[in-house]
């Protein structure tokens, strides 16, 4: 028996033969967050802790176009009636300096910008560009969506070029939208009710969401429910498509993939430096009590794990390396930046303005600042082809975070070659994070090394 389907650009309605089918239908599109089983509604059985993603007999196009496979192979079978349309494209030349993969995703955007789709592709390799050249065929209007002010700015001034034409603002109390805008998040959501926004929200055709891994909030869905465009798409180095509560909701905003281009092939085909990770052991025994209290003691107020941080800054400073140093939290930035007070730098982190935090990231890309102490702010998309140098001094779990940390350095200067260390500690809760972030950074198939103590930093940056 076939279940009708009617799809539209952004979503695919079920016609059910029966309750039973739509109980079952239903399995394939929901997920359980981690630790759904300490919520209250789930102890006390309100709730069977799923996140469902198909409301009113409908899910998200992309969504359901990710999950065909796997439900033919089921034995399911569908009769699709395929409503969905395509926005205008103009041909145009390809630029001089587009690369062949850059080609390849402008062509994989276009034929899927009836529903859109996630473009995997690694820090450095030209995203923005990328979205440019899209654009710049686009016959309507589009919008780029980021959540850090400092973004806005960048992301203007890139597609501008791009485009040769003006490219409108709207964020930090600006509405000044274009044939192709770029905004932060947070003012769409801000103002989506007032008469302006929701005029320009009618003539957009196209939405494309920067660094969706950190945006997979209610904020995005509800304007991409509220602009209803003909394709979203979704940009990011790496997402964790392994995981069922990152993969269904990333495929259900956007669409399934629809172009990877890994790190280890931009170095390959030489277009992303390349780099070597070190692992640089931190013992420290420490029974587990609350996680606020260990990562107080384990984390910003271990004497002995600064001081090794600080070491290796200080050693890679003196070599002449350009070193952003990455941490999680704000005391830990201060604690850090008092153990290298003899060392000009910078702290930025979200407690800064976009303006100060810019001017920081500037200079070190002229050489006139040797550190940068960076909060997790520095994780988005943030442009420093300078640093040569990353010390991700975090306690975090998320394999996905540390690869974003590594791309950060990625981006190709003559004769540059990346050193990234991670702080591995042992003998403490936040020992299977570290163990995390190893098994991350190895897979993205650089040569690695680990440490032994006493570290001899000459041999890392000599």
């Amino acid at each position: 028996m076939q279940i009708p389907v009617t799809l539209t650009n952004r979503y695919a309605r079920f016609t059910y033969a029966s309750p039973e089918a739509q109980v079952r239908l239903k399995s394939y599109f929901r997920y359980r967050r981690p630790s759904y089983q300490f919520a209250q509604s789930f102890v006390d059985g309100s709730w069977d802790g799923y996140t469902n993603l198909m409301q009113y007999s409908r899910v998200g196009t992309g969504l359901f176009l990710a999950c065909l496979p796997k439900m033919k192979e089921k034995g399911w079978k569908f009769a699709i009636t395929d409503r969905r349309v395509f926005p205008m494209f103009r041909d145009m030349p390809d630029p001089p300096t587009i690369r062949l993969y850059q080609k390849q995703a402008v062509a994989a955007m276009i034929a899927a910008s009836n529903t859109g789709g996630l473009i995997l592709s690694a820090t450095g390799s030209g995203k923005t560009f990328t979205v440019g050249e899209f654009f710049r065929r686009l016959e309507g209007c589009g919008c780029f969506i980021v959540d850090e002010l400092a973004l806005m700015n960048q992301a203007q001034k890139e597609l501008a070029n791009v485009l040769e034409e003006s490219v409108g603002i709207v964020g930090h109390s600006e509405f000044r939208p274009s044939r192709i805008t770029v905004a932060t998040i947070q003012t769409l959501h801000r103002h989506r009710g007032k008469p302006k926004f929701q005029e320009w929200f009618a003539s957009l055709e196209v939405l494309v969401i920067d660094e969706i891994h950190v945006q997979l909030n209610r904020r995005n869905i509800d304007i991409i429910h509220l602009i209803q465009p003909k394709a979203v798409f979704g940009l990011t180095a790496t997402l964790e498509m392994a995981k069922r509560h990152v993969r269904l909701p990333a495929v259900a905003l956007a669409g399934p993939p629809i172009f990877t281009y890994p790190i280890h092939q931009g170095v390959e085909e030489g277009y992303l430096c390349r780099g070597i990770i070190y692992f640089a052991p931190c013992r420290f025994k420490a029974a587990p009590t609350t996680y606020e209290h260990d990562y107080a003691v384990c984390i910003t107020h271990n004497k002995q794990r600064n001081e090794l941080i600080a070491n290796l800054a200080q050693a890679a400073v003196r070599c002449g390396r350009q070193v952003i140093v990455v941490g999680e939290r704000i005391p830990h930035l201060k604690k850090l930046s008092a153990a290298m007070q003899d060392i000009p730098h910078r702290i930025i982190s979200g407690v800064y303005s976009a303006e100060e935090r810019a001017d920081a990231i500037k200079a070190m890309n002229k050489g006139k600042l040797r550190l940068i102490i960076a909060s997790r702010v520095f994780g988005k998309g943030i442009d420093v082809p300078a640093a040569d140098t990353i010390i991700d001094v975090g306690a975090g779990a998320a394999g996905n975070s540390a690869i974003q940390k590594y791309g950060r350095g990625t981006r190709m200067m003559e004769g540059k070659t990346l050193v990234h260390i991670d702080i591995a500690d042992r003998g403490n809760r936040f020992e299977d994070a570290s163990w995390s972030r190893r098994r991350a950074l190895v897979s993205l198939g650089m040569p690695y090394k680990d440490l032994t103590i006493p570290i001899r930093t000459e041999e890392i940056f000599h």
